[in-house]
């Protein structure tokens, strides 16, 4: 029989582990952020040698397409935001244009997707000198007509 000394020393022992592997879990996930690597660092055969699609110009380029071409309406009030996902093909087409966030007009709506599908072409994603197609997420905040002019005037210095 184990006397209740040996007992009260397993039980201490056990505490102690448990005790050490809670501590050595919390720090492993208290780990700075910056000390693992993204994922596009790591050597991967399914992302090496990949190019993301691109709009010509770059996308500051592509939201001013977006500004020139949309006609707001009633339902475009300043500070609302929509999201809209598209798929640039391995042509550089935009295809598959959807809202995500349903918050417009059904006409507001329809006006966004055709914008976006007709948008000029894309140069494609590239993976080990192949196109391919992308998916992106574009989120669209509308702004009071004084901000947006505003935006758009050169600095002063």
């Amino acid at each position: 029989m184990k006397t209740l000394s040996a007992i009260r020393s397993n039980k201490f022992k056990f505490a102690l582990i448990t005790g050490l592997c809670c501590v050595a879990s919390y720090t492993a996930s208290a780990q700075d952020v910056n000390s693992v690597k993204p994922a596009k660092e790591i050597a991967d055969p399914e992302t090496a040698n990949r190019s993301e699609a691109s709009f010509p110009g770059g996308m500051s380029n592509f939201y001013g397409y977006l500004a020139s071409q949309i006609k707001l309406d009633s339902t475009c009030h300043a500070g609302r935001k929509v999201q809209v996902a598209f798929m640039v093909d391995k042509k550089g087409k935009v295809r598959r244009a959807k809202v995500d966030k349903h918050v417009l007009s059904e006409e507001m709506n329809k006006q966004l997707v055709r914008i976006f599908e007709g948008a000029p072409q894309w140069d494609p994603a590239r993976q080990n000198g192949h196109d391919i197609k992308s998916y992106f997420v574009c989120p669209i905040v509308f702004m009071p007509k004084r901000d947006l002019m505003a935006s758009n005037q050169p600095v002063k210095q």
